[in-house]
């Protein structure tokens, strides 16, 4: 019976299935008029064309200027969207945020409530896609909160960008992704999940990451950029049959690894362990670049945080005022380096330790490294999805991919600040901003 009852399902299914095509057809579509389109990053620039959308997602391309779909049905409703006098382009992508984080943010994360990280969350979600970026990565929070906003943005409960998040940074005692500061007692009850002492203990965290709803695992392969044990010459956090344990354990459920790695060292041992991503990879060497050409891991550099190092230079002292001299003085060549070899480069701006909603200076900066203003969309787009595992949904405006527009008055490709004042938003065919 229970394989008769499935058979009468399947068939009533496919039964229906040109029923449901039929209604798709008539479902509402939008029109964009696009003056000036950047439909796929890196090829020409097209002239007057009309983006098709239903659905959410892209059905034509279409020359000129139509206020209707080729061959649709004239009881269609048709929303027209003027931009003929705009450049479109895909949504922008950032690969590297932190969503419940906020520089000098009242309360501290650590001391905040759920519910308060939450509301951070949300507001901090809505500001990144009032900026044109319509995907974020969220790489690292102190709960469950992301996921908890992950979904109902998915689900159209709350404005805010796709997003795939990580949960907590798996971290070794003492590491990066630990908390210190407070009393013994205190400490206890803060505990994070994500601390693993060995390759067995990694491999629960990663399971347990997992089991809470990460779409991909953070790693702590070096301490932070403005930690003791974050310098040049230290050594890992993580030993290497630790950093083995996570990226299998990530691996063998389909997730991949981010790795926040500053030191050379440190570098060099998350990328043998076979991690995905680095994040920051301050201080690369010629061995380090060789590694990343090896494996075909990406390189997520946050430039943005040098904005950071520069407005608070005087505020440090001693060996880390003298570490951030160096980032200051070496990131530009170093990183110029490292896209000249050919090291695959994805965007992050790590929004949360630099501030909300300023996306756009992480272009700039990969021009300063001396990208062109078209690279620099490449990387913000089509590499940025690759590297997320959705290159085949978005970061272009192709059709059958998710209709994620931006559009912005003057040329991206003449000038990339131009992305400072984005004047269309769109999502999964929902305008979130027109102006």
């Amino acid at each position: 019976m229970k394989v008769l009852g499935v058979a009468l399902a399947l068939f009533a299914f496919l039964a229906g299935a040109p029923g449901r095509a039929a209604e798709a057809e008539k479902q509402p579509v939008t029109i964009i008029h696009a003056g000036h389109l950047l439909a796929i990053p890196g090829a020409p620039m097209r002239a007057n064309v009309s983006l098709v959308i239903r659905a959410g997602r892209i059905t034509a391309l279409v020359d000129g200027f139509v206020n209707r779909p080729p061959g649709d049905a004239q009881d269609v409703p048709v929303r027209i969207v003027d931009l003929a006098q705009r450049y479109v382009l895909p949504g922008l992508i950032d690969g590297h945020v932190h969503l419940t984080l906020a520089i000098g943010q009242s309360p501290p994360l650590v001391k905040a409530s759920e519910a308060a990280r939450t509301i951070i969350a949300v507001a901090h979600a809505r500001q990144a896609l009032w900026v044109g970026f319509t995907t974020v990565r969220d790489v690292g929070a102190a709960g469950l909160e992301v996921f908890a906003l992950r979904d109902a943005i998915a689900a159209g409960l709350v404005p805010g960008p796709r997003i795939l998040a990580a949960g907590e940074i798996v971290s070794t005692t003492g590491g990066h992704g630990d908390v210190s500061g407070y009393r013994r007692d205190v400490l206890q009850v803060l505990q994070p999940m994500a601390i693993c002492d060995s390759p067995y203990a990694c491999r629960k965290v990663v399971r347990l990451l997992v089991k809470y709803g990460a779409d991909l695992i953070k790693l702590s392969a070096t301490g932070g950029g403005a930690e003791r044990h974050g310098g040049p010459d230290d050594p890992p956090e993580m030993f290497n049959d630790e950093l083995r344990a996570v990226v299998e354990t990530a691996h063998s459920f389909g997730l991949k690894v981010a790795a926040h790695a500053h030191g050379t060292a440190g570098i060099k041992a998350a990328l043998r362990a076979g991690v995905d991503s680095i994040e920051h990879g301050t201080f690369l060497d010629d061995e380090a670049i060789a590694l990343f050409l090896r494996t075909g891991a990406w390189l997520v550099p946050t430039l943005s945080v040098r904005d950071r190092l520069a407005e608070n230079f005087f505020k440090t002292s001693g060996a880390i005022r003298a570490r951030e001299e160096r980032m200051l003085r070496e990131t530009v060549p170093t990183m110029k380096r490292a896209y000249k070899a050919g090291v695959k480069f994805a965007l992050g701006s790590d929004a949360g330790v630099v501030p909300h909603g300023q996306g756009a200076r992480e272009l700039e900066w990969l021009v300063k490294v001396g990208l062109s203003p078209a690279e620099a969309l490449v990387v913000a787009t089509l590499n940025t999805a690759d590297m997320m595992g959705l290159g085949g949904d978005i970061g272009s405006l192709e059709v059958g991919k998710s209709a994620d527009v931006i559009a912005v008055a003057d040329n991206p490709l003449a000038d990339i600040s131009a992305l400072r004042k984005i004047t269309f938003v769109m999502r999964a065919g929902v305008i979130y901003r027109r102006k």
